[in-house]
């Protein structure tokens, strides 16, 4: 029986065994917000502080359905924005190598191409964002049109990441940050197969969720392992 616990790493290097997470033209495009994704590193941070052992910090799931038209490509049916925002703290803090061609944004064009250029850092691109006087200034000085919502969010999710590194304290080790962000952030990663991908995408936005059987069982577990290791985490934190 397949795992469904996978470190970050795992998620962009083992677990996909070559293949490319693609975001599906049904999906909307990445809208996480400032908030959002400093609650995130907020998280991971606290976490870090009095992580002992083999503690981690689980990031929820991802659903996955094979692309019937290339068996290259996993589309991601639920997850997508967790999945870009880890896609772009790992390319900030240039561990590029393990996202690099595997993740591929089919919404729309403008917006893959965007992402990519970010995991490559093409042309210093990231410096450039983090530096630009805000969106409007930085897309009129590019020569392709990137006026798009999901570009947006990508381009203010990396600021808000490189904001909240620089206000954190001096010491901070970046390094050991990013070690705990491959190892001891997870994810649930559910394959789902048996059943059409538009009624999956239909059911899991409704909140219906379709799991059978042992699967079903073992992400219930592995939910309540990782609920309960925050819960011990914050604990120990109060005291």
């Amino acid at each position: 029986m397949a795992e469904l616990l996978y470190s970050l790493q795992s998620v962009f290097t083992a677990y996909p065994n070559g293949k490319i997470f693609n975001i599906p033209e049904y999906q909307r495009g990445y809208k996480w917000s400032e908030q959002q994704v400093n609650q995130l590193l907020d998280d991971i941070y606290n976490f870090s502080l009095t992580r002992k052992n083999e503690q981690f910090y689980c990031l929820q799931n991802i659903t996955l359905f094979q692309n019937t038209n290339d068996q290259n490509y996993l589309n991601v049916v639920d997850g997508q924005q967790r999945l870009t925002t880890a896609t772009l703290l790992l390319s900030y803090l240039q561990a590029s190598q393990i996202v690099a061609k595997k993740l591929y944004y089919a919404v729309r064009e403008p917006s893959n191409n965007f992402i990519q250029k970010i995991i490559n850092n093409e042309s210093n691109i990231i410096e450039s964002i983090i530096c630009a006087e805000n969106f409007e200034t930085y897309i009129t000085s590019q020569s392709e049109e990137l006026d798009f919502q999901d570009i947006y969010y990508m381009f203010s999710a990396l600021r808000t990441i490189d904001a909240w590194f620089k206000k954190t304290k001096q010491n901070f080790d970046k390094e050991n940050f990013k070690d705990i962000v491959l190892h001891n952030v997870k994810l649930i990663v559910n394959k789902v197969e048996g059943v059409k991908e538009q009624e999956l995408f239909m059911n899991l936005n409704a909140g219906k969720v379709h799991l059978d059987g042992s699967d079903l069982i073992r992400a219930i577990l592995i939910t309540r392992v990782a609920k309960q290791e925050l819960e011990n985490y914050d604990a120990t934190n109060v005291q």
